[in-house]
């Protein structure tokens, strides 16, 4: 589908749903905006314990494996198992900064639609 933002905004603007298309959109983000906050903020606990650690610690933790992977005295076996598993951490670490620093950003936007 490949709808310009102005016709997708149009529709509700011709059904009285909003005054002007400005309106709409500005109305659409004040909802949508919230609910990504409380879903990134709800979503982080359930990272967090994953591992039992801070995410500070989990990200020191996971730093070190990568340091050993890379340079450590490791046989192959040993490098390509540490490698799947820093793998894994490294996405769930990834996941839980997104988490943890999205929020803040959804809010900046929030305040600049509704300025």
């Amino acid at each position: 589908m490949n709808t310009s933002l102005t016709a997708m905004v149009e529709t509700p603007v011709n059904r009285k749903v909003f005054a002007t298309e400005e309106e709409g959109i500005h109305s659409l983000l004040r909802e949508y905006i919230p609910q990504q906050v409380s879903q990134l903020q709800q979503e982080l606990p359930t990272l967090e314990s994953k591992h039992g650690v801070s995410f500070e610690q989990f990200a020191a933790y996971v730093h070190d494996r990568s340091v050993l992977l890379e340079g450590g005295d490791l046989s192959p076996e040993q490098r390509k198992v540490l490698g799947q598993a820093t793998g894994q951490e490294e996405e769930d670490w990834l996941d839980s900064k997104v988490n943890r620093e999205m929020p803040e950003s959804w809010l900046r936007l929030l305040q600049e639609v509704s300025a």
